[in-house]
């Protein structure tokens, strides 16, 4: 089909879109690192729901991100000439009572934004969504049932429905259904994408479930989760799919069993992109918030960036022992095009 990624690689999930940074990220090697051009902001410490899997529990501190700090952080993103910001992953962004403050900011210094929410408060946005690329809408089940059993949480299903359905009639971002396959919803993905589009859904974004880095959470995907999903999905693409509606079942982080591929090395991602956490602590992984062992500093001196820290704590990093890993696109590029050149990327 016309927009089957299997099919158009150029699709927003190709991770091999980075080859456009190869030259920028080349003086990595040479120990000088450049300023991130995309990172993640987490503008709230808290949530209101209490998602079984999620991955940032580390991270929820009851801390929302203030005027002043957003103010440190608009200079720190111009002087170091960042493109693009990702708000979410450590709480629920919408919580901040300034989020549209925050929005607002970004967009009058030219970054784009990308949103990842739970839904439930998304009538907060509704003046600022235009700013914004993409928003994602972790959804991850296709009924009432499921959602409260995964999100913890009674009542809220019919309303983030309703959220998401209003957000889609604006008519001002692309709107993704976000699904995290664990083995309490995968029963239900063909459903999850017929409903993603029904209510006027751009995208519905499947991939499987990985382990957080502070414990261990075995979600023993069976031979059989894994083929009754993979067979969902191309159900869900066979009989939804079209111009206006894009089925992406992502499975190219993990192994054959969906346990975390290690394709690479070292960790080089690290050196070219973090995360801002509310109180204004600059992490350099997503996927390990939270954790003191990868935090670089304060927001205040952005010029920490690049700086000695950094490149010890770059060089700590043992990836065998690491969780799933949100830049193995990165890595993969860092090894086999910029270390060794195997694309002969200068010919076209």
């Amino acid at each position: 089909m016309k927009n089957d990624q299997r099919n158009n690689k150029y699709n927003t999930f190709n991770g091999i879109k980075v080859l456009r940074y190869v030259d920028y990220w080349k003086p990595i090697l040479d120990g000088n690192i450049p300023p991130p051009l995309c990172l993640s902001i987490d503008p709230a410490g808290i949530c209101n729901f209490k998602c079984s899997h999620c991955n940032a529990c580390e991270a929820i501190n009851n801390k929302v991100m203030t005027i002043e700090t957003m103010n440190d952080v608009i200079l720190a993103l111009t002087a170091w000439k960042t493109q693009a910001v990702c708000l979410g992953g450590g709480g629920e962004s919408t919580l901040n009572p300034n989020i549209t403050t925050l929005m607002r900011m970004l967009n009058d210094n030219n970054i784009k934004i990308g949103m990842v929410t739970n839904g439930s408060m998304l009538h907060k946005i509704f003046d600022v969504t235009h700013t914004c690329s993409w928003i994602g809408i972790s959804m991850d089940a296709a009924t009432d049932r499921t959602f409260s059993t995964i999100k913890c949480v009674t009542g809220m299903f019919d309303t983030v429905v309703k959220n998401v359905s209003q957000l889609c009639k604006l008519n001002t971002t692309e709107v993704g259904y976000k699904y995290l396959i664990h083995p309490n919803n995968y029963k239900e993905i063909y459903d999850a994408a017929k409903l993603a589009k029904n209510i006027g859904c751009d995208l519905i974004h499947i991939r499987p479930g990985g382990n957080p880095w502070f414990k261990d959470i075995n979600y023993e995907f069976t031979h059989d989760m894994i083929t009754e999903s993979l067979e969902q999905i191309a159900k869900a693409r066979e009989d939804f799919q079209d111009d206006n509606f894009k089925v992406f079942g992502i499975t190219s982080k993990f192994d054959k069993n969906w346990a975390s591929k290690k394709s690479f090395s070292k960790c080089y991602a690290m050196y070219t992109t973090g995360l801002i956490s509310p109180d204004g602590t600059i992490g350099l992984c997503f996927d390990r918030r939270g954790d003191p062992k990868v935090t670089l500093g304060s927001i205040k001196d952005y010029s920490i960036w690049g700086g000695e820290k950094h490149r010890g704590i770059c060089k700590s990093i043992d990836v065998t022992k690491c969780p799933r890993c949100t830049g193995t696109h990165i890595n993969e590029i860092f090894e086999n095009v910029i270390i060794e050149d195997r694309m002969s990327c200068y010919f076209y």
